[in-house]
């Protein structure tokens, strides 16, 4: 692993916990206000395609947006780089009811050297 890799492993590693605050609408030290508006885009884009697919998570953090399209019947595979964010996606898809916990999966790992064929989720 390169450098540029270890050091954003070790950040989200050291922030996995506090990181779905970050993003929290309300959350008065929200440092990205605008997220859940842009969160809400995508999901509106990706609720517009094929209802009930298969959907790659690539760099998939704390999970809050697998979890959101897995309420709505997707399968998820979400992957990240900090194994503290996949704890933390686990964490997010087991307290967000059984559709989420059923349809995600998980895994720590790199986005640059995925061992999937097209179509294959």
């Amino acid at each position: 692993m390169d450098d540029r890799k270890r050091d954003t492993r070790a950040y989200f590693d050291e922030i996995g916990d506090q990181y779905d605050s970050l993003y929290r609408q309300g959350n008065r030290l929200a440092v990205y206000p605008s997220a859940p508006m842009r969160e809400q885009k995508a999901l509106r884009l990706l609720r517009a395609l094929k209802s009930g697919g298969k959907v790659l998570d690539a760099g998939c953090g704390t999970g809050h947006f697998a979890c959101e399209l897995a309420r709505d019947g997707y399968e998820v595979f979400g992957i990240d780089i900090s194994e503290q964010m996949i704890e933390q996606a686990q964490r997010s898809s087991q307290s967000a009811g059984k559709d989420a916990k059923r349809q995600t999966r998980f895994e720590v790992g790199d986005v640059e050297a995925l061992k999937l064929q097209s179509a294959s989720l």
